[in-house]
């Protein structure tokens, strides 16, 4: 199943009618504002990696179209699967230390 962002927004929103969360509700569950949601909603703003995260934690029903839409390149993480998002080092990448943080190189 290929999934644009369009069509990950969209199953992001039947979720959360099905949930009968209200707008504020679902963000405060993805740990986001209000207003990021409604960008996202719109389209003037892309999921992030952190947004994409959240999903696959909070509404893993949603984690197949989280998957399709990461393995086809959408913003910039071309090929990654969800189980590399979840846990970087599995991605065959050396993982390097910077500033504290630990990242795939």
């Amino acid at each position: 199943m290929k999934v644009t962002r369009t069509e990950l927004i969209n199953a992001m929103e039947r979720e959360r009618r099905r949930r009968k969360l209200n707008h504020h509700a679902f963000s405060t569950l993805l740990r986001i504002s209000k207003s990021y949601w409604t960008m996202i909603r719109k389209g003037d703003r892309r999921p992030t990696l952190y947004v994409l995260q959240a999903i696959l934690k909070q509404v893993p029903e949603l984690g197949p179209y989280v998957d399709s839409y990461m393995r086809q390149g959408n913003d910039g993480d071309k090929g990654q699967t969800t189980q590399e998002i979840i846990n970087p080092d599995i991605s065959g990448k050396p993982l390097k230390k910077t500033g504290g943080k630990t990242t795939g190189v």
